[in-house]
């Protein structure tokens, strides 16, 4: 029989670049022409960030799929003002606003830092599934999951920056999650490798079954 993770994350993705495109559409559809995403990327080997910007969905998919192989790839879950990003200034000020709401669960113990609430991947995934709010996308990172949840209306900062981080909080609570609620989070982008736990990679995928059942994010 198959386990609950199995179900919702079979194998890995025939079509990286796919996975990284939705999560890209997902999240930064609501660009703005003053905003740009800031990417942090990591040389497998080394624990010093290289920080980029793109101004452009496209930008985004070319860059991350640049530092698919042998490289961590993050970004913001915040849009970010482009004239700031030109000054490579990030900070609470140089976010503008989201598009969503976020959650990060670790499981188990292997490569975190500390003592997770749930042990096996079918643990959180039997939780997120008995979410009320379930998720509108869900990503499989290679030790846990990352949650999103569509805003109907974009938030913007300053103004919403205390109820999306409150909001956020609220979340890791009840997802017994990562405290990654401040509006600075960078997140692992899905479709490209995780290289915490190992020189070969965890390849990352979105899994959620709105999304997965759609053919441009096949796993088969």
């Amino acid at each position: 029989m198959n386990s609950i993770h199995e179900l919702v994350n079979p194998v890995e993705p025939k079509n990286p670049e796919n996975h990284v495109r939705a999560f890209a559409e997902f999240l930064y559809s609501d660009m703005k022409e003053n905003e740009s995403i800031l990417l942090r990327i990591r040389p497998r080997e080394s624990p010093l960030m290289k920080t980029v910007f793109a101004e452009n969905i496209d930008q985004y998919v070319e860059m991350c799929m640049k530092h698919y192989y042998r490289y961590d790839v993050f970004s913001s879950v915040s849009f970010h003002s482009k004239e700031m990003s030109k000054q490579r200034i990030t900070n609470k000020e140089s976010c503008t606003g989201t598009s969503v709401l976020w959650a990060d669960i670790d499981v188990g113990d292997n490569g975190h830092k500390r003592k997770n609430h749930f042990l096996t991947l079918d643990e959180a995934a039997e939780h997120i599934l008995n979410l009320d709010m379930k998720p509108d996308l869900w990503v499989y990172t290679g030790g846990g999951y990352h949650l999103y949840w569509k805003l109907d209306k974009r938030a913007e900062f300053p103004e919403d920056k205390a109820l999306v981080e409150e909001a956020n909080s609220n979340l890791a609570s009840v997802l017994y999650g990562d405290s990654v609620q401040d509006i600075t989070r960078i997140m692992r982008v899905p479709g490209t490798h995780n290289y915490k736990y190992g020189e070969i990679g965890l390849q990352t995928s979105i899994i959620l079954p709105k999304l997965i059942n759609e053919g441009d994010l096949s796993h088969d």
